[in-house]
């Protein structure tokens, strides 16, 4: 991503843990430092997907992520995933069938719109 990308943003962040490595990868590649404005507090809630019940694993999901307010506040926060991990999370949740629609439809649109508005131009942070 970060050689395609023609935007310059204070730091790159990834989601942990999943987005960490990608963010470190691209901060390295692009030269824009990596910060860590989120960070997964785990002592004291169990491993979000244990639980049979989908509301506590979204509950414990959202309690563990917690955000340094010193480092977003009155900042422009941006979001994105890499194609591979977006294509992956879109098939397990939707199936095969769905995941081409997305491909299709929904991912170009998202795409033209995030460059018609120049999201990534306009973003503070960038988190991967």
């Amino acid at each position: 991503m970060a050689k395609r990308d023609h935007v310059k943003p204070d730091i790159v962040a990834g989601v942990p843990d999943s987005g960490t490595a990608h963010a470190v990868g691209y901060a390295n590649e692009s030269g824009v430092p990596f910060s860590r404005p989120f960070i997964k507090y785990t002592p004291t809630w169990p491993r979000s997907f244990m639980p049979t019940v989908q509301s506590k694993r979204d509950m414990i999901a959202k309690m563990k992520m917690l955000a340094v307010h010193d480092l977003i506040q009155d900042r422009r926060v941006f979001l994105d995933i890499d194609g591979k991990t977006q294509e992956d999370r879109i098939r397990n949740r939707n199936g095969e069938d769905r995941l081409q629609d997305f491909l299709q439809l929904w991912i170009p649109l998202e795409e033209a719109y995030f460059q018609a508005f120049s999201v990534w131009e306009k973003a503070d942070y960038i988190i991967l």
